[in-house]
């Protein structure tokens, strides 16, 4: 009887011996911490040099805010830009030949929803290459092929995703939190090959859709598939603590001055512990009854409306109060043809990747999309300028796409 004992006693150790442990420094590519806290460049903290630089971010630093393990950076905090990128400073060189990549992220969304596909991280390989992203309604995919429907990203909170990619299957898998949101779905992306890579922006840096608002955190490339006990380990390095941090705001609202008749929508965001936080907007120190979102849009502008607009957090640690927003209204009388119009494109740019909403209103500007970078697409027009479509015969894939959604007032049809 103590025999038996013996051997299955010493059987449960072996077994416990051969439990695989997680393993999260193996084939780890690059390693983006985003602790930096000032400057204008991203070590990388894999230790094989694959550094990266900031494009367009401020130079006063505000771009490196709190995240969720150490320090985090905030794209497009400027609302009126969105032209943050981050981009390697020389090509990435993967050594697996059998071309397996795993890509380990936190992301926090903030407002408002611009693009359709919002990069997290693609190769630059002189086109479009459509690979980590969140594809709004249906959620942070690679290519085309996104979430389903009720898997977005919720806004203002750290959610900790890992893409992991088998290009020699031809499929993906989706980590949500550690859970396994989608298993092997097909794609058809080829190897990236040796190419720098593009952070929180599309690929082409003059094209002005799909960028990143919000912040990232910890992003990691690795040249291997990562096991589900691997990308819980990742998940397990930010461990939440009893939060403390009172709201600190990392997205300031922005007023303007606007003809009567328009709209105008104002956005605010803070960062702070516990979350969610609470939100309330004010006018002239007044609150606003109901605005109780991130975001408030005033539609049909009176000149009552004018005023200055802040917005309030809060959570269980303290209160801040944004800066305030001067919203200006002044009586509009524009030409009989343009009553009523919500948004117009002249195409008189000439060069770049935008085009402009020229309307009295203003605010829809546009973004082209598979058009040469030659400006080629720029021609003379019956009215100034003129937009040319498809002058490559053989793609046939030029398109034009607002940058937001087009709101039309209460009513109109």
């Amino acid at each position: 009887m103590k025999i038996k004992t013996f051997l299955l006693m010493g059987l449960s150790l072996a077994l416990l011996g051969s439990k695989a442990e997680a393993d999260i420094t193996s084939g780890l590519i690059a390693h983006w911490t985003f602790d930096e806290t000032n400057g204008l460049a991203a070590a990388d903290a894999s230790g094989l040099g694959n550094n990266a630089s900031l494009s367009n971010f401020p130079t006063d630093s505000s771009q490196w805010v709190p995240g969720v393990i150490g320090g985090a950076l905030f794209f497009n905090g400027d609302t009126l830009n969105h032209d943050d990128y981050v981009l390697t400073d020389n090509p990435i060189t993967f050594t697996n030949e059998q071309h397996q990549y795993t890509f380990s992220f936190w992301i926090k969304r903030m407002l408002p929803s611009r693009g359709t596909y919002p990069r997290v991280i693609s190769p630059v390989t002189g086109g479009y290459s459509w690979w980590v992203l969140w594809g709004q309604g249906g959620g942070v995919g690679m290519s085309l092929n996104p979430l389903p429907s009720d898997s977005d990203p919720a806004v203002g909170q750290w959610i900790h995703y890992a893409v992991v990619a088998d290009q020699d299957a031809k499929t993906y898998s989706v980590y949500s939190n550690t859970v396994a949101v989608l298993t092997d779905v097909a794609d058809a992306q080829g190897p990236p090959g040796t190419v720098q890579w593009m952070i929180g922006h599309t690929e082409i840096p003059a094209q002005a859709g799909d960028f990143w608002i919000g912040a990232l955190d910890d992003v990691r490339v690795y040249n291997r598939l990562l096991p589900a006990s691997d990308v819980q380990e990742l998940s397990n390095l930010a461990k939440i603590t009893t939060p403390t941090n009172a709201p600190v705001f990392v997205q300031q609202p922005q007023g303007a001055d606007r003809p009567a008749g328009c709209s105008w929508s104002m956005y605010g965001t803070a960062n702070g512990d516990p979350a969610p936080l609470a939100y309330q907007w004010q006018k002239n120190g007044g609150n606003i009854d109901g605005a109780t979102d991130v975001t408030l849009t005033l539609i049909n502008l009176q000149l009552t409306d004018a005023g200055t607009y802040t917005l309030v957090a809060s959570n269980a640690a303290g209160t801040a109060t944004s800066q305030g927003a001067v919203l200006q209204v002044h009586p509009a009388t524009p030409p009989a043809y343009e009553i009523g119009m919500i948004a117009r494109w002249t195409f008189d740019e000439t060069n770049g990747l935008a085009a402009a909403d020229s309307s009295l209103c203003g605010g829809n500007g546009a973004s082209l999309f598979n058009f040469q970078t030659s400006a080629a697409q720029w021609v003379p027009g019956v009215i100034g300028g003129a937009l040319f479509f498809n002058s490559d015969i053989s793609a046939h894939n030029d398109y034009v796409q607002t940058d937001g959604p087009l709101v039309f007032a209460e009513g109109a049809s």
